[in-house]
């Protein structure tokens, strides 16, 4: 496991954060949730690490709102659909 959030300067946490592995699958089912809807325009809300993910590394400001396609995106990571996406 190699922690991903602030670290090394005092910081403690109460537990381990997510490994890259589960976080790289909740993402996943994420995008191909997202993929298998049929509107035209989805708002999503979230945090940093999660538009970080969708778009390899892109950097948003606080609050910031964008207008995007799901085809412009470029999932890092991104794994194949399971049979199933709830």
């Amino acid at each position: 496991y190699v922690e991903w959030r602030p670290h090394g300067e005092g910081q403690q946490y109460a537990s381990l954060g997510e490994p890259q592995d589960v976080f790289d699958r909740r993402m996943s089912d994420l995008y191909h949730w997202l993929d298998s809807r049929n509107e035209q325009c989805i708002a999503v809300v979230c945090h940093a690490g999660v538009i970080e993910w969708m778009t390899s590394g892109e950097i948003f400001a606080n609050c910031e709102l964008r207008v995007t396609t799901l085809d412009s995106l470029r999932p890092r990571n991104l794994m194949q659909a399971r049979a199933c996406v709830q």
